[in-house]
């Protein structure tokens, strides 16, 4: 997986996965849900649109490539899965630090 934030590859390290280059540190239940959605498949995101322009930068999980954000949703142009239900927990809980790439 990459990271929702930069676009970098995830690591999987001890029972965790982690972006190195922003030191962030997924919680257990975004990380389950992110696996899921982009991993397994096992079910489609859910579609909760934004009555709000969120803005910044946002990478698909699924393809490492920048999302557009059009008419409420933040999406991946190629795979096409909206990331709008993962944003809030990305958002308060996930503080992930400003990286030049």
């Amino acid at each position: 997986m990459y990271c929702p934030r930069c676009g970098c590859e995830l690591s999987n390290e001890q029972d965790r996965v982690v972006c190195h280059h922003g030191n962030m540190e997924l919680t257990k239940i975004l990380e389950e849900r992110l696996r899921e959605v982009y991993v397994l498949k096992l079910r489609k995101s859910q579609d909760i649109q934004f009555s709000f322009k969120v803005g910044g930068k946002w990478f698909c999980p699924q393809c490492g490539i920048e999302t557009l954000e059009e008419d409420g949703y933040i999406h991946c142009p190629n795979c096409k899965i909206s990331m709008n239900e993962f944003i809030s927990m990305l958002v308060e809980i996930h503080y992930h630090q400003p990286v030049d790439l």
